[in-house]
């Protein structure tokens, strides 16, 4: 950075100053009073509506050489330098485009070629009418200021690398969380590395060389570019809360006007405002800019009172940040010492850097929870499918044992009796045998059908379920004296192991109900509605306790495949009935892939 190599590498130089106006000639000069005298090349009226004229006097000791007279400020409007002994006038500044400048550098270098032991005075005039003005004349030969060009451009380059690699961090942990205030963040930072380039003068050297327009107005555009992104950033990294709904009014408000403020600079010509006008629209950028960054800091103070979630990185941020600004805006108000023209110079760079880089490091570790939090829920789920799947294969065993009993006790007991007429049947009682023989035949494919459906519906993967459930009710009906009504709604097709778990939910609660509701009438339903599955089931029996820690393997079984498909299930019963409602959302895995 230029700081690094002022004091070996360039000279400051002798200066006097007055004020005047940008068309007075050479003669004009050479007898005025400059009155003002700076031994260390120093000057900082602060905010100015005079033009200042420097007389500086410049002796060369030694060989002919050309020397360097450096200014120290990248943002002048307009600059005039007079030489007596050659009779030339030279102008650069702002206003012109940067290919113009005799030299290649950001923070402006007058040439002046210089014979042995000669004595030349330069006059220098300056219009910053109506805006802050600061300088500090240093002297540099070719070979320092050859390294000052170069360290200026490795200042740049280190601090693009650095703003660079947080964006980077930033991106990368938005690529994995989704959450928006990476990404606006990672625009903040983009607006303020450009306002940085912008302050440094190496923005107009590099990026925008051609349009001086814009670059009168880059530094206030991109800092309210910043607090727009910068105010979004906060509103969606801390949710809203009672203790900061003001402070996000506010925030909201700051995004709104710093885009009129962007609005108001692209389309007004600054210009063309008289100079009285001028230094007051200048002087409102830094008063709402300030605003905005109390703004932000009572936000951001709010949440770490309220010990937000690593709201402390902001809060350090915020403090470094503010440390930094204070002192250079001392600076600008006309207060001078070595270390105020260090912040000055630098401040900027330093102050943006320190905070992004605090901030950026709490959103490392806001994904470093994020990522441990992840992991947890991960192992939470597994145990939880583990659980789940131990639950279900219980329940395949207490299926398989209540299938190995209803063939005991229905089908063996059919068998053992035919087994017992075949043995008792003679010639003449033959026919008789016979008849009921072909009975208890009937009887036992009924009972193996209904075992075999319970076991594997065939008919879902012919009718679909709820066609496959109806017929579950008619084989129901001859076992039992209520009333079934159903009703069913469904559009959406559902794959065949959603629809397999559905079936055995309803026939699950069905064969409950019949077995000890001792209800007269059970209305079934199961609809489609607002992307959810719902089932109701009512009965008007002796009802049951549903708090009761042993409610059978039934409920437990029905509660299991409820979860299973992610629904929940809500029980009410009493002496009157009971009334049974699950609602099983209807997510991506549910549908069918044919």
């Amino acid at each position: 950075m230029l700081w690094l190599c002022s004091c070996n590498e360039s000279t400051p130089l002798d200066i006097h100053c007055r004020q005047g106006n940008e068309t007075e000639s050479i003669e004009a000069l050479q007898q005025a009073d400059f009155s003002l005298h700076f031994s260390n090349g120093s000057f900082n009226p602060g905010f100015t509506n005079a033009y200042w004229w420097i007389k500086i006097n410049l002796t060369n000791s030694g060989r002919a050489a050309t020397k360097y007279i450096l200014l120290n400020n990248p943002h002048i409007n307009r600059i005039t330098v007079l030489d007596p002994a050659s009779k030339t006038k030279l102008q650069l500044g702002d206003k012109m485009i940067f290919d113009k400048r005799p030299v290649n550098f950001s923070d402006f270098a007058i040439p002046v070629k210089l014979a042995a032991n000669e004595t030349r005075t330069i006059y220098i005039g300056l219009d910053k009418i109506g805006e802050s003005l600061h300088i500090k004349t240093e002297l540099a030969d070719d070979a320092n200021m050859g390294r000052l060009i170069n360290i200026k451009m490795l200042t740049a380059g280190l601090i693009m690398g650095w703003m660079l690699l947080i964006v980077f961090i930033v991106m990368l942990i938005w690529f994995y969380t989704k959450e928006g205030s990476n990404l606006y963040y990672s625009a903040y930072i983009i607006c303020i590395s450009c306002w940085i380039f912008s302050n440094m003068g190496t923005g107009f050297q590099l990026f925008w060389p051609n349009f001086y327009a814009f670059n009168n107005i880059s530094r206030p555009f991109f800092l309210f570019c910043a607090a727009s992104f910068f105010a979004l950033t906060l509103l969606t990294y801390f949710k809203e809360s009672d203790f900061n709904k003001r402070t996000r009014k506010a925030l909201k408000f700051q995004a709104i006007l710093s885009v009129l403020m962007m609005l108001i600079l692209i389309t007004v010509d600054v210009n063309q405002i008289p100079v009285n006008y001028k230094f007051q629209f200048l002087m409102l950028v830094p008063v709402v800019l300030a605003i905005f960054v109390i703004t932000s800091f009572l936000h951001i103070y709010a949440n770490w009172r309220a010990s937000a979630d690593f709201s402390s990185f902001y809060f350090f941020g915020m403090i470094f940040f503010l440390f930094i600004s204070i002192c250079q805006n001392i600076f600008q108000f006309g207060l001078n010492n070595p270390l105020l023209q260090f912040i000055n110079i630098h401040g900027a760079s330093i102050s943006l850097i320190g905070e992004t880089s605090i901030i950026a490091a709490g959103f490392v570790f806001k994904f470093n929870k994020f990522k441990k939090e992840k992991e947890l829920m991960q192992i939470e789920m597994l145990a939880q499918q583990f659980a789940l799947s131990k639950e279900i294969i219980n329940i395949q065993e207490l299926e398989r044992k209540r299938i190995g009993e209803d063939m005991h006790d229905s089908i063996g007991g059919l068998l053992a009796t035919l087994k017992l007429y075949l043995d008792k049947a003679t010639t003449d009682t033959v026919n008789v045998y016979l008849n009921n023989c072909k009975k208890i035949l009937e009887q036992c494919i009924h009972e193996i059908r209904i075992i075999i459906d319970n076991l594997v519906p065939q008919n879902i993967h012919l009718h679909g379920f709820s066609k496959a459930f109806e017929l579950f009710i008619a084989y129901s009906r001859e076992s039992t004296e209520s009333n079934i009504i159903f009703y069913h709604q469904i559009q959406s097709k559902l794959s065949i192991s959603s629809q397999t778990v559905l079936y055995r939910i309803l026939t699950e609660l069905l064969n409950n109900c019949i077995k000890h509701a001792k209800s007269s009438e059970i209305n079934i339903s199961i609809i489609e509605e607002k992307e959810e599955i719902r089932i109701l089931f009512e009965d008007n029996g002796i009802g049951f306790n549903p708090n009761k820690e042993n409610i059978g393997h039934g409920l437990k079984n029905i509660s299991n495949r409820v979860k299973f498909l992610d629904g929940t299930m809500h029980t009410e019963s009493s002496h009157q009935g009971s009334t049974i409602i699950i609602q099983v959302p209807i997510l991506p895995h549910l549908y069918s892939n044919n």
